[in-house]
């Protein structure tokens, strides 16, 4: 994605990682609204920086759905 960005004339301001699968699975079993909750929001954030290491299209494995499955981006034109 970065490489198609950058090919299309644009330049990263912000990127960030987030929507760590556990978070919303943890909300529905409280029965909060996982990120219209400000203290999750922010453990989805932690935990989406924590494993953005763990980035992979195709998930197979266990270990592999440890980790953050979307990033949002900030560009400039």
């Amino acid at each position: 994605m970065d490489e198609i960005i950058k090919n299309s004339g644009f330049k990263v301001r912000h990127r960030s990682f987030c929507v760590f699968p556990l978070v919303p699975k943890l909300a529905n079993k409280l029965g909060i609204s996982s990120y219209n909750n400000f203290v999750l929001t922010l453990f989805d954030s932690m935990l989406s920086y924590l494993f953005s290491w763990n980035v992979k299209y195709h998930r197979i494995k266990l270990w592999e759905k440890l980790g953050p499955t979307s990033i949002y981006y900030v560009l400039e034109k």
